[in-house]
């Protein structure tokens, strides 16, 4: 019962936020975690990342994430792409949290079914320059904060499309 209240109220308030802040981008992410990816700029370099999905290799329900990203299009100033790839690939880093519902077995040594921590992820982005679309490839090193704490890596490729 306090899973679906809690659920509820992370997607109020998510739903709230992108009314206030119109995102640019929805699309898919595959690795860990699975399911829908947001994204916002800010300004040329700077964005804000959302995610809702689940993981494939832990049993977990629900997973929520976001990021406040820095892209770094000078790091590749030196590397020149096929004018058919006439985009922009630009690195990136940042911060962000993170939030997972386990399903009704809670982990292994916890007596709690939801865990909250941080994420720093690190990654590549490739957008097109003639398609509203880009494709990502990121890991995301992180610590588990809550109920205990806990390393993990996760990793994963994705694609949006722009508005």
């Amino acid at each position: 019962m306090m899973k679906r209240i809690l659920v509820s109220v992370l997607l109020t308030v998510t739903g709230m936020n992108l009314q206030a802040a119109p995102i640019d981008a929805v699309g898919l992410v595959i690795g860990e975690p699975t399911g829908l990816t947001a994204k916002k700029w800010l300004d040329d370099d700077r964005a804000l990342t959302a995610g809702l999905g689940w993981s494939l290799g832990r049993d977990t329900e629900v997973y929520l994430s976001a990021d406040y990203l820095f892209h770094e299009d000078q790091w590749l100033d030196s590397v020149t792409l096929p004018r058919e790839l006439d985009g922009r690939l630009a690195p990136y880093w940042g911060v962000g949290g993170r939030f997972e519902l386990d399903d009704e077995a809670p982990r292994e040594n916890q007596d709690d079914d939801w865990v909250a921590g941080v994420r720093f992820p690190v990654g590549l982005t490739y957008l097109f320059a003639q398609s509203p679309f880009d494709v990502f490839i990121e890991i995301a090193p992180g610590m588990d904060l809550l109920p205990s704490t806990d390393l993990r890596i996760e990793a994963a490729l994705g694609g949006r499309f722009y508005f």
